[in-house]
């Protein structure tokens, strides 16, 4: 029997609708993410693919998770509060600080913060012929939203790219010693890296047919990932945080027990250490309560 919804809401009344006992003798719980979801770039969970900023582990209602706006106006906060959120709500309206802190807090990113720090960057600045274009119709605010999957991979990869090129820098500076220069080889990957940027920001004069965009974005996406590890931890956070995944387990230790026989268990499958934290903590107040 299937029911689609949430392991939240796993109860003695759920169990009675499907004609099972309302106690039973076991609950197995995955958390992990399946993997038809991360194969369908629309679902917005791979980084590999070109898809939409979603991430949302259930599309099919509008009725989503209830989100903290205390950085939104008063008068945009009641409207919103039971909004559905999706990846593309968190890097082109949050604040820097409020991202790096999922970031760390659901990824321990070390660049948590020069990462959230380039999502802003880049929504917030353009290119010198759209900044021409925007004097010309006196339009005060850029507004350019990220919108795939590929842009924000780009994104994290070339903020790393700077934060490893500006320490280089910093370690050679004051001393004796020749900063070591760069390999034909290793010039030309930076070249063609840097070359993908005009996929979304273009430099003046140089706006690409879309036939050429089309194909240099198949390359991008084709491409080896420069910086797999920091890309991945960043789309972890953005995942966690759309889908609230840990709050969904803390409710799991107020509803469960009450389903299971005396002597039942509960079984939880955890992926990361956030998860394996909160399980402890949760399965230790059952024992010892």
């Amino acid at each position: 029997t299937f029911h689609h919804g949430s392991y939240t809401e796993i109860s003695s009344n759920l169990l009675r609708r499907y004609s099972f006992p309302p106690k039973i003798d076991g609950i197995l719980i995955d958390c992990g993410v399946n993997s038809t979801q991360i194969d369908n770039p629309e679902r917005g969970f791979t980084f590999r693919k070109l898809g939409p900023l979603d991430m949302r582990f259930d599309n099919s209602t509008k009725a989503g998770f209830w989100h903290d706006q205390s950085n939104e106006p008063n008068n945009q906060q009641s409207n919103n509060a039971n909004k559905t959120i999706k990846a593309k709500d968190i890097v082109n309206n949050w604040s820097a600080s409020k991202m790096a802190s999922i970031f760390n807090k659901f990824a321990d990113e070390p660049y948590a913060k020069e990462i959230a720090a380039g999502i802003v960057k880049w929504r917030t600045s353009s290119s010198p012929g759209e900044r021409q274009q925007r004097h010309r119709t006196k339009l005060q605010q850029p507004v350019m939203e990220i919108r795939s999957t590929l842009e924000l991979r780009y994104i994290i990869e070339e903020t790393v790219e700077s934060i490893i090129a500006a320490s280089l820098e910093k370690e050679s500076s004051g001393t004796n010693i020749i900063k070591p220069s760069l390999s034909n080889k290793q010039k030309k990957k930076r070249a063609t890296f840097n070359k993908f940027r005009d996929i979304w920001r273009p430099l003046p004069h140089r706006t690409l047919p879309k036939k050429q965009k089309d194909k240099l974005l198949k390359k991008y996406q084709e491409l080896k990932l420069r910086h797999a590890n920091h890309v991945m931890r960043i789309f972890q956070a953005l995942r966690i945080e759309v889908n609230q995944e840990l709050e969904q387990l803390h409710s799991v230790f107020h509803n469960a027990p009450s389903c299971l026989n005396i002597g039942g268990r509960l079984v939880m499958i955890a992926f990361h250490p956030g998860e394996d934290d909160l399980i402890k903590e949760g399965m230790g107040r059952l024992v010892s309560g």
